[in-house]
């Protein structure tokens, strides 16, 4: 497990933050709550109820409110969740074809494709990226993109940590995430963070806004994104076969010859939320996303005495003509590098009430 201690630490600037509070007395004097916690009492997944808590459900649902996620070291929703779900794990694959840069996440132990994930209670797509690791349990799932929710968009989440396939179907097996956006709509926050590992490598540097505006006097806009750049980190030894070529005095041998860490990434990502009632019982909603991201990691080291490197290819069709091998060009070997580049969006609209329709692209 990489440790995620940094140095410059963090730098957190709160903008043009809630204009005005509502303070109010209660007789038991209980604590005011904080901003982006205020809706952490009621849950909506897992029930039909709408006025349910979570020490009353009879299933295990945390609440995660959107100020406990953006307290932490990291924006990638995949080490949130890791952090704060004891039941979730996700790894930081290193070689493993898409899954570097598509992380496959699992709940309760079962594939990422049998856990529901929700955004504002409806469905979120799946990603285009059919896992194929070496991580048997995983290997042919295909879940959704946890990645391209930026934290700074989530107003609260709720994790139901158990089966929940007898209200939402056979994708809700593992278990049920259901991230709230942000219905703010006054305010705004942006934070901005750089930092690197200890070892020198790996800087990452951060920028997350969100901003909340009226629509009319009784809807509201909620803009949210976020820029990521990361460095890439190295935390592998020399392999043996590289190292006996160094020691036999050959040239341009990589140093590391495989490099073992974390890969290079960049994305940028939007997420807006509105909403505006249309009477007391009737809300039209929309909300939808675009994210769009790069990685580049480090393939597995090709030996200079390799076949392909080796393989001597004839330039002419005459015997004995000019010849050509890749060695010429590396005599000591190389290190491919694999890159993907991802995008992600959706739009959702509809009405929530007691007669509600809606529609997803």
């Amino acid at each position: 497990m990489r440790k995620l201690l940094r140095t410059s630490g963090s730098i957190i600037a709160v903008l043009a933050a809630t204009s005005a509070v509502a303070a109010f007395a209660q007789d038991n004097a209980e604590e005011t709550p904080r901003p982006g916690t205020t809706q952490s009492e009621i849950v909506v997944t897992g029930t039909r109820r709408n006025d349910l808590k979570a020490a009353d459900s009879a299933q295990p649902i945390d609440i995660i409110t959107g100020a406990e996620l953006l307290e932490k070291g990291t924006a990638d929703m995949n080490d949130l969740l890791r952090t704060e779900v004891p039941s979730l794990n996700v790894q930081r694959l290193v070689s493993n074809d898409g899954a570097v840069f598509t992380r496959p996440f699992s709940l309760r132990g079962l594939p990422p494709d049998q856990t529901l994930v929700l955004v504002n209670g409806k469905r979120r797509h799946r990603g285009a990226t059919v896992q194929f690791t070496n991580v048997p349990y995983i290997r042919g799932s295909q879940g959704p993109d946890l990645s391209a929710i930026p934290s700074i968009a989530i107003g609260q989440l709720e994790v139901l940590r158990d089966g929940a396939s007898a209200l939402y179907g056979s994708d809700a097996i593992a278990g049920v995430l259901n991230f709230g956006l942000r219905r703010d709509r006054e305010g705004g926050l942006l934070i901005a963070r750089y930092g690197q590992f200890y070892k020198g490598d790996g800087e990452d540097f951060l920028v997350q806004g969100n901003v909340g505006l009226p629509f009319t006097d009784a809807g509201f806009v909620n803009i949210s994104g976020e820029y990521v750049n990361a460095s890439t980190t190295s935390r592998g030894i020399q392999r043996p076969d590289a190292q006996a070529l160094i020691d036999a005095g050959v040239q341009d041998v990589p140093v590391p010859a495989q490099r073992w860490g974390n890969p290079e990434s960049e994305a940028a990502r939007i997420f807006v939320n509105a909403g505006i009632d249309l009477s007391d019982e009737m809300e039209f909603y929309t909300f939808g996303n675009y994210s769009w991201s790069r990685g580049t990691t480090a393939f597995f080291y090709r030996h200079p005495n390799a076949s392909f490197i080796s393989t001597s290819i004839p330039l002419t069709n005459t015997p004995g003509g000019q010849r050509f091998s890749f060695r010429q060009l590396f005599p000591g070997g190389f290190t491919p590098e694999f890159g993907a580049t991802v995008t992600d969006a959706a739009l959702a609209a509809g009405l929530k009430g007691e007669f509600s329709s809606g529609l997803t692209y």
